[in-house]
Formats: structure tokens, C-alpha cells, sequence
């Protein structure tokens, strides 16, 4: 009997009693059928075969970042900080969970509100998907835990999914995903929220490598047959979401994605002569800077129409140095490391007073053994001792590695960017991110190689390299403490919700002592951006802190009568703001609660730890009402919001001395601020003190008066300046012999604004030297007209 082909037999069927039978199908048709069956199977073998790697880096990652924050403890509403920079970035989270304008919000700032496009940063993805994960929960503390959290995972898929589009196999690639997300001192990068949003860095990252092979970024949309159109165009569509999605995930990443994209065009060139594939090479280049500068342009629009007093956050070429990375640092252990001795390594190396950098730069061992391994190559390929020809891929990365380490090390290529571009890109350091990139993605590239000779040698090898990888980058000692998150969160809510109970919704309250934003620095106790923690949990009160620096928005402050404190208070109660609040810890000996309960009374709140209490504004409103009247209040009201101040060129760098006076370190000269909010042209005298940073004798030219020699100590100057309203720049210029001064510059010495005074009595004049509410020392004599 001859035997049926298996194509043709056909599969027994149940019977169902009472049904009528079944034809019989023909050879074909079972054929055919069989045939689906095969095809349909082999595709569901493949989808599984190619979700398996990616499913694997995803539950691992989540399960190290599980332990490394020790996430059991976690709860909904839990904070993962309350300090520092942390406390920006939930305070963005806040604003954009409230629905408003991107870059506008009315909560802090008071009476103005904060209008962010005056450092603008391209974030605008992080903010779409923290609106998205709003949808979960309202509470801003909340969702900027979650963002946080899910950045680990999400790292580790675009870290996988790189690593399997340059070649490597998928349990190398899944070393590679899982280690990228747990790069040393990831875990404690919640003070930067969207900085710690890892899974930007490998999207960039195909970008720069595929330019840099020759491959296409955008393919041509002239292809023969309609299938090879619909592939090209797929392409170019995934190419432009990622270029896009790079371009709008912060400006650091953008920048320096674009940066070594730049150095990729040049590789590409020497690899493949020719301009037309150069210039089609070069177009995601200039989507990724239009899509950033576009971003950027779309925050600074907010703030037209604001008026700017000088003394804005901005950066300069020295910042690009001092926050620029050092070799040492990738190679020594995170100082987080949970060896002690390695630990202990690091330590000790910071401590031998050498300029340190701002941010860890460790890249864990595993890492740097790859960077090792690329430069060795690289080294022994440019000197022709290779037995063989590098792969073609491990040659682009070798040469990527030295270019990134050219950005990212102090007196590199960063500073030139500084000098010749821009100084807004300051912290050069965070280009380690990168390096740690480029050293697993070579790690991997050498498991794959193993694998494919030895595969139980190579699995073994992947499981030895991801358990000491996680062991080297993560300490679970150093996850949040939880419980005391809960705690301090508890105290401020229970705070917050007394306030507004005693408050009507949308009142104004001023916060005390005055803290400029952004990076004023710690004062007294209270750290840098302490004042936006009841911003976190208060949502229907508005709050003064928060409006930029070196706008009318914010400087207004700075002409307070501090040191009169019944007159600070009636011209609180006349701009409008219906409590005061004093943060406890930005005070010594002079905290003012006490003159205060003597002037309004009780107060309307005290946090549980007694840091915050709060005063009510309201009966003094009406008693300056009743007593000068509503025409009188008015313009008080407008004295008080619309003063002259004056302000150091660069405030960042002014630095606090005895007194709490600022001064700034001058070369040959520098430039003091005049900022006339009154709208009308006003006379102002400055009078000014001048230090020489050693005895030799100098000479100090301002306008409108005659050179002054300073021969050692100091010496008071005088100036007279027409303010005519906006900004009013006064040159400083020194003449004579500059020494080294404390950060390592030239300069000659250093400037201090003593006095200000206006010949209009009605103005008021605030400048930005102190920073304490300690009164700073007069001089005994000043200078004749």
C-alpha cells in the first residue's frame, strides 16, 4: 500500500453526536490548510523567539531596581526626596499635573507667578509623559516617584534594543540592557528627574553609530516596488521619531548626541568619500537641532513681554571647566560602592583637595574593562600590529570613545564649545553616561563573540558579567529612606491643609528670609530650594518664591526693608499678600517670629516639626486701609513692586562673605547691573568697594568719575548713573598687575556694592550683596561727590 505524503494526510476531527458529517476535503485543500498552519506557527516561534530577550531585560531590570530602592517600602505619595534640586523638578511635575502652560505657573512666584522659559532646558517629552502618567494619580510626588522608577526598565529596552541592532546576541544584549540601567549612582539621580531618564542616551546613540558605519538614516523614498517603498518609508518614520524623540528629552542629551553626530560625519567621510551621501548623511543632524532649538525658542517666546534686571542664571566658560569630568573618575568605584574599601578608594582620592567634579562619573568595571578593550584595539589597528582587521563596527565605537572622552575631561573640548558656542552647556561630566554606553555595548559585542563559538562557555560568561556588574553599580544601603519620606511629607501636608483652612483659596503668601531662584545656595541651615517644599503639598495658595532672578518678577524683593521689620510687613500687606511665613531654619539669632507674633498676633499655622509658621497679613491690610486710605495703598503697592535694584554681572559667582555681603572676583573689570522697574528714568549713586587681591597698586576707572588708585586694602568708590529704565550696565574697569585668586583665575581683586541710593525718595533700592539677614558692615567714611 502506498504510503501518503504527511502534506496530504488529514488530522482526525472530533465528532459531535448529531451533527451531519463533515465533507471530506480534498488533498489541496488540506494542503493548503496545512500550509497556513506551518507559516502561522513559524511566525508565532519567531515572535516568541524575539520577545524572549527583551521580556528577560525587562523583568530583570525591574527586579535589580526593585531591590537597588528597596521599592516594598515604597507607597503611593511617598517622595523619593525632599531637598535640592529635587524639590525643582516636583515643583514641575506639580505644575504641569495642573494643567497650565508649559513653562508658566501662576502657584509660585507670587505676585507674578514663575515663568520657566528663562532657562529653558527641552524637556518637553518628559512633561508630555508625566502628563500622561497623571492619569494615574494628581499627586505630584506620586508620578515623579513613578517617572523615576520606570526610567530603570525603560533604559534597559533601549540599551537591549541597541545592542541587538548592532549585532550583539540576544543574552548579550540583555548584559548590556540590564547594566546600562543600573549605571553607578543612577539610583540617586532623582535630584535631576529627567537627567535620570537613561533611555534617551541609546536612541542617540544608533543615530551617531549608524551615521558613523555608512548605514542610512533616511532612506530613499524612490524604491521599485511598492513593498520596498512601504519599507523605506517605515524606516524613515522610526529614523524621525527617534531623532525627534532625542531632540525634545532634555538639551544635555540632545547636545551631546549632535556632538558626536558631528564627529560620525567626519568618520563617514574618511570611510566613504563624496558629498551627496555626506550631506543626506548630515540631514538627522539638523532635525535633531531644529527639533531642540525649536523647543527652546518655543519656552523663551513665554517671556516675552517680562521685564529683565540682570543677574539671570547664566553660565559661563569657567563652569564649563569646573564641571567638566577627569579620567580618575571612571576609573576609580562610585563613591557609593557597597565595598567599603573600594568606597574608601574613592574617598580618599577626593579628599586630597583637588577640584572635584559636581556629579559621579564612575562607569562601573564592567564598563571600563570595555573601554579598555575598544582603546587597545583602536591602539593596536592605528600601529598596524593586528594580527586581523577590527570588525568594522568595534573600529566605529573605538573612535567614538576617545571623541566623547574629548568632551568630557576638564581643559577638553567642552570648554571650547564653551568658548566658541556657548558656556550653557557647563556640566561636561555627564557625558560618562555615554562612555559607560560605549564600554558595555563593546562588552557585549565580545560575549556575542564568545557565544557564537562556545555557547555554554559564552552563557555562563553572560551570567558571571551581570552578576558582577549589578554587585559593582548598585547599593541597596543607599536606597531612600521611605518611612522618613513619609514622615516629613505627612508633616508638610498636615501643615499646608492647616494654612489653607485659615486662608482663602488663591492667596499670596510670602515667604521669609528671601531666597533667590534658581541656585541661590544653602542659608543659614535651609538648603538651596527649601522654600518650594509647601508648594508641594498646598495647591490652592500661591507662594513667593519661585519667579527667576534677574527678573522684575523676582527682584522686587531685593528692596525690602529687611531690617524694619514692622514697615516689611505693611509693605507685604500692600502688595497684596495675605500671609507671611518664616522657615525657621534660614535664621540664627535674628529669626523674627517673635517681633512678628507681637505685630499680627498668633499665627495662622505651625509645622509639627516647628520649621514653618505662618503670620496673617490681613488685619494689618485693613489698618493701613483705614488709616492712609484706598488711593495711598495703591501706591505703596506700586513702590513696592516696581523698585530699582542693582546687581553683580554673573551672581552666580559672587560669593558670600562675612556679613553676609556678596562680592565678585574681578580680572580687568567687570560690569554691575542697574535694573529701574519704576518706568520713568531715575538718578542713581553707587557706592562701591573695591579690594585688591594683593598690595601692588591698581587703578579703578568708573563712569563718570576720575581713575582711583587702590595701592592695598580697599578703597570706596562713587558713581552716579542714569537708570532709563530695563537694564543699565555699569563697566568696572581695573588697571594694574592680576594674581591668582581662589578658584585658580587671574584676577585683580574683588567688588562690592555698599550702597545704593536714588534722588527720588519715593523709590525704593535693593541690591543683591547679602545673602543672610545679618546686617553687613557700613564703611565708617564714604567718598566725597
Amino acid at each position: 500500500m502506498a504510503s501518503s505524503s504527511p502534506s496530504t494526510v488529514l488530522r482526525a476531527r472530533p465528532v459531535v453526536p448529531g451533527a451531519p458529517p463533515r465533507p471530506a476535503a480534498t488533498g489541496a485543500a488540506a494542503a493548503a490548510s496545512d500550509g497556513r498552519r506551518a507559516r502561522y506557527g513559524a511566525r508565532a516561534r519567531r515572535v516568541t523567539h524575539a520577545a524572549g530577550a527583551p521580556l528577560a531585560t525587562l523583568l530583570l531590570s525591574c527586579a535589580v531596581t526593585a531591590t537597588t530602592l528597596r521599592l516594598w517600602d515604597w507607597r503611593p505619595g511617598t517622595p523619593v526626596d525632599l531637598s535640592g534640586d529635587a524639590l525643582v523638578y516636583q515643583s514641575q511635575v506639580r505644575a504641569v499635573l495642573d494643567g497650565g502652560a508649559w513653562g508658566l505657573d501662576p502657584h509660585v512666584g507670587a505676585p507674578y507667578g514663575q515663568v520657566a522659559g528663562f532657562f529653558a532646558t527641552a524637556d518637553d517629552l518628559h512633561l508630555v509623559l508625566v502628563r500622561l502618567l497623571g492619569l494615574l494619580s494628581g499627586s505630584p510626588t506620586t508620578v515623579a516617584a513613578l517617572y523615576f522608577v520606570l526610567g530603570f526598565p525603560a533604559s534597559a529596552l533601549t540599551a537591549h534594543w541597541l545592542a541587538r541592532r548592532l549585532g550583539a546576541h540576544p543574552a548579550a544584549a540583555v548584559v548590556v540592557g540590564v547594566l546600562f540601567s543600573v549605571v553607578p549612582a543612577h539610583q540617586t539621580r532623582f535630584a535631576h528627574l529627567f537627567l535620570a531618564a537613561y533611555w534617551a542616551v541609546p536612541l542617540g546613540m544608533w543615530l551617531v553609530v549608524t551615521t558613523a558605519r555608512g548605514g542610512p538614516v533616511l532612506r530613499s523614498p524612490r524604491r521599485p516596488t511598492p513593498r520596498l517603498r512601504r519599507a523605506a518609508q517605515w524606516w524613515d518614520a522610526r529614523s524621525l521619531l527617534l531623532v525627534v524623540t532625542v531632540g525634545l528629552t532634555g538639551v544635555y542629551y540632545a547636545a551631546f548626541t549632535a556632538l558626536l553626530l558631528l564627529v560620525a560625519l567626519v568618520v563617514r567621510r574618511l570611510r566613504r568619500p563624496g558629498l551627496g551621501p555626506l550631506l543626506r548623511a548630515a540631514v538627522p543632524l539638523a532635525l535633531l537641532l531644529a527639533t531642540t532649538g525649536g523647543s527652546l525658542l518655543r519656552s523663551r517666546w513665554t517671556t516675552r513681554g517680562q521685564t529683565v534686571t540682570g543677574g539671570l542664571a547664566e553660565r559661563t566658560v569657567g563652569d564649563s571647566e569646573q564641571f567638566a569630568g577627569k579620567l580618575t573618575d571612571l576609573v576609580l568605584p562610585w563613591s557609593g560602592h557597597r565595598d567599603a574599601a573600594l568606597a574608601a578608594l574613592t574617598t580618599r582620592y577626593q579628599e586630597l583637595g583637588l577640584p572635584a567634579t559636581s556629579e559621579s562619573s564612575a562607569i562601573g568595571v564592567v564598563a571600563l574593562l570595555g573601554c579598555v578593550g575598544l582603546l587597545v584595539l583602536l591602539a593596536r589597528a592605528a600601529v598596524g600590529r593586528t594580527g586581523r582587521r577590527a570588525a568594522p563596527l568595534v573600529t566605529v565605537l573605538g573612535l567614538l570613545l576617545p571623541a566623547a572622552l574629548a568632551f568630557y575631561v576638564r581643559g577638553g573640548l567642552g570648554s571650547l564649545v564653551a568658548l566658541l558656542v556657548t558656556p550653557q552647556l557647563r556640566t561636561w561630566s555627564r557625558l560618562s553616561l555615554l562612555v559607560a554606553l560605549l564600554g558595555l555595548l563593546a562588552v557585549g559585542l565580545g560575549l556575542t563573540a564568545l557565544l557564537r563559538r562556545r555557547r555554554l562557555v559564552g552563557a555562563v560568561a553572560c551570567a558571571v558579567v551581570l552578576a558582577v556588574g549589578v554587585a559593582d553599580q548598585t547599593n541597596p544601603a543607599l536606597a531612600p529612606d521611605w518611612a522618613a519620606q513619609r514622615a516629613a511629607l505627612a508633616t508638610l501636608t498636615s501643615y499646608t491643609d492647616r494654612l489653607e483652612a485659615a486662608l482663602p483659596a488663591g492667596c499670596a503668601v510670602f515667604e521669609a528670609p528671601v531666597m533667590r531662584y534658581p541656585e541661590n545656595g544653602p542659608l543659614q541651615r535651609m538648603g538651596d530650594y527649601d522654600p518650594l517644599r509647601p508648594t508641594l503639598t498646598g495647591r490652592s495658595l500661591r507662594w513667593s518664591y519661585g519667579a527667576m532672578r534677574g527678573t522684575a518678577a523676582a527682584d522686587w524683593q531685593l528692596a525690602l526693608p529687611q531690617g524694619d521689620l514692622p514697615s516689611l510687613v505693611d509693605d507685604l500687606a500692600a502688595a497684596g499678600f495675605c500671609a507671611v511665613q518664616v522657615d525657621h531654619a534660614g535664621y540664627g539669632a535674628d529669626d523674627p517670629t517673635s517681633a512678628l507674633r507681637t505685630l499680627l498676633g498668633g499665627p495662622l499655622a505651625t509645622s509639627d516639626d516647628g520649621r514653618l509658621t505662618a503670620f496673617p497679613l490681613r488685619s494689618r491690610y485693613d489698618a493701613l486701609l483705614a488709616r492712609d486710605g484706598a488711593r495711598a495703598l495703591a501706591a505703596r503697592r506700586d513702590a513696592v513692586l516696581h523698585p530699582v535694584v542693582v546687581d553683580l554681572t554673573d551672581g552666580a559667582s559672587a560669593t558670600s562673605g562675612r556679613g553676609g555681603e556678596r562680592y565678585q572676583w574681578v580680572d580687568d573689570g567687570t560690569d554691575l547691573v542697574v535694573g529701574n522697574l519704576t518706568g520713568r528714568p531715575q538718578e542713581v549713586t553707587l557706592v562701591l568697594r573695591f579690594t585688591g587681591v594683593d598690595a601692588r597698586p591698581r587703578t579703578v576707572d568708573l563712569p563718570g568719575s576720575a581713575p582711583t588708585g587702590a595701592t592695598g586694602g580697599s578703597v570706596l568708590l562713587r558713581a552716579r548713573v542714569t537708570a532709563t529704565g530695563g537694564v543699565t550696565h555699569v563697566p568696572v574697569r581695573v588697571t594694574g598687575p592680576d594674581a591668582t585668586g581662589p578658584d585658580g583665575h587671574r584676577v585683580t581683586g574683588r567688588l562690592q556694592v555698599v550702597r545704593a541710593v536714588v534722588a527720588d525718595p519715593a523709590v525704593r533700592v535693593g541690591v543683591t550683596q547679602r545673602t543672610t539677614t545679618e546686617p553687613a558692615t557700613e564703611p565708617a567714611t564714604e567718598p566725597g561727590a
